[in-house]
């Protein structure tokens, strides 16, 4: 777990310093601050990175857009582009998805790869089992039960929004015509 932690905690001290501006002083604060937190927890790890991004006193818009951010990447069956989990984050929200990735960067990826709107986060499964563990602080925890019911109806949403009348061209609702024009050999299709 040591080797885990000491990667997570280079990668995050090398987003930082890119953040910040690269001086001697940025570097040594934040390395300070690294070394505060208790060596070899990941979880400790993970709650000072994301403290970092919202903090105790942050809004409490701040603090539910980070809750329904990582809820949707917690809860979604296969891992998804930013452009993507945006999309499924409820209508009329305009937080900066791409911003909020960013600066979590060192959790969602294994390298220094640039975060863009294509790239897919991909947590370690440790991630999900702290974000989603009931002994969790409360403004970082997800309510999975919750997070797949937005999820549900957000999808419910962009299909009610998506689907229209007639989505493939068709010009006649003739199933003989329909098979023709596909190219299906009716006749080997009735045997």
């Amino acid at each position: 777990g040591h080797l885990g932690w000491a990667a997570l905690a280079v990668r995050w001290i090398g987003c930082e310093v890119e953040r910040e501006g690269e001086s001697a002083y940025i570097r040594q604060s934040v390395f300070e601050q690294v070394r505060e937190v208790r060596k070899g927890d990941l979880y400790d790890l993970y709650a000072f990175i994301l403290a970092r991004v919202v903090p105790g006193d942050a809004p409490e818009k701040e603090k539910v857009r980070c809750e329904r951010v990582l809820g949707t990447l917690a809860v979604l069956e296969a891992p998804q582009t930013i452009a993507t989990i945006t999309t499924l984050l409820p209508i009329g929200d305009t937080y900066n998805v791409l911003h909020f990735f960013r600066r979590i960067s060192s959790i969602i990826i294994s390298g220094l790869e640039a975060i863009e709107v294509q790239t897919v986060p991909r947590p370690h499964k440790s991630f999900f089992d702290w974000i989603c563990s009931n002994h969790l602080e409360s403004r970082f925890s997800i309510a999975t039960k919750t997070q797949h019911e937005r999820l549900s109806v957000r999808c419910l949403e962009i299909l009610k929004t998506s689907l229209h009348f007639n989505m493939v061209d068709l010009v006649t609702s003739d199933p003989l015509v329909l098979f023709e024009t596909s190219g299906i050999d009716i006749d080997s299709r009735i045997d």
